[in-house]
């Protein structure tokens, strides 16, 4: 090159080997030649750099950079500009390269009509048609059977060469028609004999002439003809790379059968277990996903991506795909189905230790935030992700970003955002109200039954644990089983206690009743505690005088409460437990036959096989 154009020689020139490499991969090399250029071109003086490889790689870049199909050829160029601060600018992912213009290389100019080479050219262009049509007739020939040839059936391996030779001949002379129907006829020949390994290779020389001739949908069912007879021939890889090839030739013509062929690429690499071999394909169908907007395809692609990642070990990539999910499901403007995959992922220790799932976590507290330029700020700091799905992570924030804003912060604290707290309340303490209601139509209320207790523990506002008998029916009992936990928590403690312990706040009862009391009698009705006008600390002496009437009247009732309330208390447990046909004395505490009192009602009543089966039920 430097002798063909001498200025070359004085160029800055750096010979990778991973050029030739990546270049073999699909869909990889401009996302290589944009680090390679970072790292080389690191000078601001330079603004120019050429890059020379090989295909298939370097067509792909040309036409990733130019965002349009760009053809090159051997001994071709393709020259491009973009505007910016420095290459670290340029070879961003979201910059904009415009093709300036491309050159293929020279080709040999047919000889114009009326000289010597034109006619040789043209009679070599017809001996060859003619050639073409006696292959085919002759290979038609061995398709039926001939007694005058000794053939009794159909020779099919003499046959599928002959096809093949045919159908060559015809693309050479451009018959791309007759070519692709040669071709197809020597794939039914090789099929014929079970050679399915080369009927698929014909289908797949039937499918590129189906391209060149504008047959899209003929395109695709020979490439998935293809994949079937290299499937059949135990080739799985080969058939999900031709299924692959058809959908990549698809893409811009007819996107909707490229996903698809992309899809059934995609099932044959999982079905055979080699999912972990398929990062091209996904990376090809997840950037096909992104372009069409079909972002519920492209979540999906991604996470399926991830787990194939997993399977082949690839954290890396995996913790990559599924950020790009989340970033995929931001742009698409569903925050809350980019929060779900979120949770979703963190249960997978790869990615949860990445640092991916922080750049996601600090993206959605931006979200959350608000603030537009956090959420730029989080997404400068991705490491490079797939090509499509980074363009789409510099476009955020898109959409309205306050209502995401407060979307994110509603799943973030575990609501609903289209609910308030009220209604969430009520749709929680609903499905418990109902059961009860059901529970109380299908049981009618009806009075407890002898000895049907629920032993409840009172508040305690002092020291010692103070109870109650109270008799409830069994159905509200059931009722407060079935309140939700939320609202137990908020339920003040109860439990089982001991039987009839004389409560210890009835004294502060009595004495506050009492104070009560006394400070009722020392206020006659209609007079008000006033101070009089002029006369500081001093009191009317209606006021005065009533106090010294009432007070030993309130004192001694005092008195009598205090000492009596012990003997109260008694006399209401006695009578409760003769109502109940237990012991007045222990209260059916002690058994039957074992109790001290001489008129225990349950000893001489025959009661006590009842109180015994009380006491072995428990209390409810």
């Amino acid at each position: 090159m430097a002798e063909a154009a001498p200025p070359l020689g004085a160029v800055d020139a750096h010979y990778l080997g991973s050029l030739y490499t990546v270049a073999a991969l699909d869909g990889q090399t401009k996302h290589h030649l944009e680090e390679t250029i970072r790292a080389v071109a690191c000078d601001a003086k330079t603004f120019c750099v050429m890059c020379v490889g090989h295909n298939k790689g370097w067509e792909e870049a040309a036409s990733a950079f130019a965002r349009q199909a760009v053809r090159l050829g051997t001994a071709s160029a393709a020259l491009f500009e973009a505007g910016g601060g420095g290459w670290e600018d340029v070879t961003a992912p979201d910059a904009d390269w415009r093709l300036v213009q491309r050159r293929a290389a020279p080709t040999a100019r047919r000889p114009a009509p009326g000289r010597p080479g034109a006619a040789m050219a043209s009679a070599d262009m017809g001996a060859k048609q003619l050639q073409a049509d006696k292959l085919m007739q002759k290979a038609g020939r061995f398709w039926q059977a001939s007694l005058l040839e000794f053939r009794l059936k159909p020779d099919w391996e003499a046959a599928a060469p002959l096809f093949e030779q045919a159908g060559t001949l015809y693309k050479q002379v451009g018959q791309l028609e007759k070519a692709r129907a040669a071709f197809e006829k020597a794939a039914q020949s090789q099929e014929k004999i079970g050679s399915v390994w080369h009927a698929a290779k014909h289908l797949e020389t039937c499918g590129a002439l189906s391209a060149s001739l504008g047959q899209h949908e003929a395109m695709a069912d020979f490439y998935r003809q293809a994949g079937q007879f290299f499937a059949q021939a135990g080739r799985i890889g080969a058939a999900a790379d031709a299924l692959a090839r058809g959908a990549k030739a698809l893409e811009a013509a007819a996107p909707g059968d490229a996903a698809a062929l992309y899809g059934e690429a995609l099932e044959l690499y999982e079905g055979d277990a080699k999912a972990g071999q398929a990062g091209d394909v996904f990376r090809q169908a997840i950037a096909l996903a992104a372009r069409r907007c079909a972002w519920q395809d492209a979540v999906g692609l991604l996470m399926r991506f991830g787990e194939a990642c997993d399977t082949a070990g690839a954290r890396g990539s995996q913790a990559k795909a599924y950020l790009g999910a989340i970033v995929v499901w931001l742009h698409a403007g569903e925050p809350r189905q980019a929060w779900q995959v979120f949770q979703d992922v963190l249960g997978v220790e790869a990615f949860s230790k990445s640092e991916e799932a922080f750049a996601a976590d600090a993206l959605f507290l931006a979200y959350a935030a608000g603030d537009a330029e956090r959420v730029r700020g989080v997404v400068q700091c991705f490491k490079a992700l797939d090509n499509q799905v980074a363009r789409l992570a510099v476009r955020l924030p898109a959409g309205d970003l306050a209502a995401h804003a407060r979307a994110v912060s509603a799943v973030m604290g575990g609501r609903d955002p289209d609910k308030s707290a009220e209604q969430e309340e009520e749709e929680e303490l609903l499905p418990a109200a109902a059961a009860a209601q059901q529970q109380r139509l299908a049981r009618p209320h009806s009075a407890p039954a002898r000895g049907e207790l629920l032993k409840v523990r009172w508040p305690e506002p002092r020291s010692a644990p103070a109870t109650r008998t109270a008799c409830l029916p069994s159905a509200d009992a059931e009722a407060r089983r079935a309140a939700p936990a939320a609202r137990a928590l908020r339920a003040p403690q109860r439990r089982a206690g001991p039987v009839d312990a004389p409560p210890v706040w009835t004294l502060d009862q009595i004495a506050g009743l009492a104070f009560g009391v006394r400070r009722a009698g020392a206020r006659p009705c209609g007079v008000r505690r006033q101070r009089p006008c002029g006369a500081a600390g001093a009191w009317p002496a209606a006021l005065s005088a009533a106090p010294r009437a009432t007070r030993p009247a309130a004192q001694g009732l005092m008195a009598a409460f205090y000492f009596g309330a012990q003997y109260v208390d008694v006399f209401v447990a006695r009578q409760q437990r003769r109502e109940l046909g237990l012991c007045e004395a222990c209260g059916g505490v002690y058994e039957p036959a074992s109790c001290s009192q001489a008129q225990c009602p349950m000893r001489h009543s025959g009661g006590g096989q009842q109180q015994q089966g009380q006491q072995q039920q428990g209390p409810e």
